[in-house]
């Protein structure tokens, strides 16, 4: 599993409110939807994201998106 996908995934989440959809996930980042069924399971693992099977979404933790809103800020502040 590629790390600069599972920042792609998260980044995605983190710049949108509530539940995604995994197929809309995996168009906008350019991978196969099972591969983001694979990395949905594993961020869940480590409550990254809540993944709900079922209805096939994805939500991003609120403590994750508010690093990655963070991160953004920081890098828009070093590089206008």
């Amino acid at each position: 599993m590629a790390p600069d996908k599972l920042d792609e995934f998260l980044g995605y989440l983190a710049k949108k409110e509530g539940w995604q959809s995994l197929t809309k996930v995996a168009e906008t980042i350019k991978i196969p939807e099972e591969k983001a069924e694979i990395i949905a399971q594993f961020l869940q693992k480590y409550a990254f994201i809540t993944y709900n099977p079922r209805k096939r979404r994805v939500r991003i933790d609120p403590r994750v998106r508010e690093i990655y809103q963070k991160d953004a800020k920081e890098n828009l502040q070093e590089n206008p």
